[in-house]
């Protein structure tokens, strides 16, 4: 017989399809396992489970009997065809606004009883996707963000970086094409790291970047997107030909900008970028 505080005692192989442990309210109810205390699966060298929460050791499996992927901590399948596996955090924060729901994510050299401290290039958490080929998943991610650390960690130095990586088309090699950096006050920021990348801005109506005609040295952008503190940057798309010397000459926030040229015969193309400054 399995024993229940404050709830009635039922074998552990009854066939009642709810059971209630340590509380004295809503029993069974709407819950299969009703449970106020805490609980632990497994060996935890010590380690005692949350207050009213639940601790496990080992594998854990939600919606597969057996470990599916080997070496794997946790895994969730989806019930049936067609149907997605989603985890989903709510938080009800109150009037607090610092809070929020959060997936975090704990790294350190050495071991549960022993850590040490984190040095320079060290992982400090990835999110990693992989795909089926036909006859397996793959065994490597093919898509990753992954936090490094950029410096040996200490009480008051914690340096990280974020890297971007993907898998170009027709290789099975995954490959940095960017990272986060923090070197210093001036090299801080998005870098291209991967050799022929570079940014891609797409173009068309109300677009950041664009190319127009200058016709009699005047050319007006109609652009919904244009603020009063976008910086506008412009160059001649041609190949040696004399635009003089371009500026705007009048913008309009949210309808369009004026591009001109001292050079008022000028009739050739001008490329422009649009940037906003950084909140």
């Amino acid at each position: 017989m399995v024993k229940t505080a404050n709830a009635i005692n039922i074998p552990a192989s009854s066939s009642i399809p709810a059971m209630t442990l340590g509380s004295g309210n809503n029993f069974f109810g709407t819950n299969t396992l009703d449970c106020e205390g805490s609980g632990a699966f497994g060996t935890f060298a010590g380690t005692a489970a949350p207050t009213n929460g639940i601790i496990v050791s080992g594998f854990l499996g939600v919606g597969t009997a057996t470990q599916f992927l080997t070496g794997s901590t946790a895994e969730f399948v989806g019930t049936s065809p067609a149907v997605e596996c989603d985890v989903t955090q709510t938080s009800y924060v109150g009037s607090n606004a610092t809070n929020a729901s959060s997936l975090l994510q704990y790294t350190a050299r050495g071991t549960a009883l022993t850590p040490t401290a984190n040095q320079s290039g060290d992982l400090l958490g990835v999110w990693g996707a992989r795909g089926y080929t036909g006859s397996a998943f793959t065994t490597t991610s093919k898509a990753t963000i992954s936090m490094i650390t950029t410096q040996a960690w200490t009480a008051t130095n914690n340096g990280t970086a974020i890297t971007f990586s993907v898998t170009k088309n027709g290789t099975t090699t995954l490959g940095e094409i960017a990272r986060i950096i923090n070197t210093n006050t001036t090299n801080t920021g998005l870098a291209i790291t991967d050799l022929g990348s570079g940014l891609l801005v797409k173009e068309g109506l109300n677009a950041r970047m664009g190319i127009v005609m200058l016709v009699a040295g005047i050319a007006i952008v109609l652009n919904n997107t244009v603020t009063a503190n976008t910086r506008i940057f412009l160059t001649n798309s041609g190949i040696g030909i004399n635009v003089g010397q371009l500026t705007i000459l009048a913008r309009i926030p949210g309808v369009s900008f004026t591009i001109s040229s001292n050079l008022l015969t000028a009739a050739v193309s001008v490329a422009w970028l649009m940037i906003e400054p950084a909140p």
